[in-house]
C-alpha cells in the first residue's frame, strides 16, 4: 500500500505572523522545528528583498565570487528572510526595516575550514601573547569570542567577524571587506533594502545551519 505524504498542520500558513508562529510551534516536536527551519528560515525567497529579487539574486553571485563558494551556498537568514526578528522577547516580532541588520549564512565546507582555522590561530596567538587586546574591552570580547568558537566550531558554524582583522588572518579580512562592500553596495542601490549592517555566518554543512535555526528557534519561543 502507497502512504501518502505527511502534512504538517503547523506548518499550513505560507509565512506565519509572530503570533501564528508561537502557536504552531508550542510543544510542537524537534522534526517540526527542523522543518520549519528547512522551509522558512533557510530556504525560499526573503522578505527584505520581495520587491527586489534580481537585487537578491545579483548580491548573492558577487558574494559568493568574493569568498570563492557558490551562489547557493549563499543565503539570507534572519529578520530580512520572515520579515521580522526571531530573538528573543523584546525584540521578537519586531518587523523588519533601515535599522535591522542584514544577516547572511554561507554554507561551505572549505570556507569553514578556513575560518576555523583562523580562529584556532587567533585562539593560539591569544594564549601565547603574539597579539594582545588593546583594551579592557577588547580583552573581554576576545575572550569571549574564543569561548564562542570553543561551543560552536564543533557545531559546524562561526561568525569571522569574532576574530580580528589583522594581516595574520586573511580569510577574515577577506570576509570583513566583502561584508563592508556589500553594505556599500546596498546603499547605492535603487530599490534594494536599506539596513544599519550586513554580517555573516559561516556554516560546515546544511544541517548545521538546521540545526542551529532550529534550536535557537526553540529556545526563544520557551523563554
Amino acid at each position: 500500500m502507497i502512504k501518502p505524504f505527511a502534512t504538517i498542520p503547523q506548518l499550513s500558513n505560507r509565512l506565519p505572523s509572530p503570533d501564528e508562529l508561537k502557536t504552531a510551534l508550542t510543544n510542537a516536536s524537534r522534526n517540526v522545528y527542523e522543518a520549519f527551519a528547512r522551509l522558512w528560515l533557510t530556504e525560499g525567497f526573503p522578505t527584505a528583498f520581495t520587491s527586489a529579487p534580481a537585487i537578491y539574486e545579483d548580491l548573492r553571485g558577487w558574494l559568493a565570487s568574493q569568498l570563492s563558494v557558490h551562489a547557493k551556498e549563499v543565503t539570507v537568514v534572519g529578520s530580512a528572510r520572515m520579515g521580522y526578528s526571531l530573538k528573543p522577547e523584546p525584540d521578537f516580532g519586531r518587523q523588519f526595516g533601515p535599522r535591522s541588520d542584514l544577516d547572511l549564512g554561507v554554507i561551505s565546507k572549505d570556507l569553514f575550514a578556513r575560518v576555523a582555522s583562523a580562529y584556532e590561530e587567533f585562539s593560539s596567538d591569544l594564549r601565547s601573547g603574539k597579539i594582545a587586546p588593546r583594551s579592557d574591552r577588547e580583552r573581554s570580547d576576545w575572550d569571549e569570542n574564543v569561548k564562542f568558537g570553543i561551543r560552536n566550531i564543533p557545531r559546524g558554524f562561526f561568525d569571522p567577524d569574532k576574530i580580528p582583522t589583522f594581516n595574520r588572518y586573511p580569510v577574515v579580512q577577506q570576509v570583513g571587506q566583502s561584508m563592508w562592500m556589500l553594505k556599500k553596495k546596498l546603499d547605492v542601490t535603487p530599490g534594494a533594502p536599506q539596513v544599519r549592517k550586513a554580517s555573516i555566518r559561516v556554516y560546515r554543512d546544511w544541517q548545521s545551519l538546521i540545526d542551529n535555526k532550529s534550536l535557537n528557534l526553540k529556545s526563544v519561543l520557551r523563554a
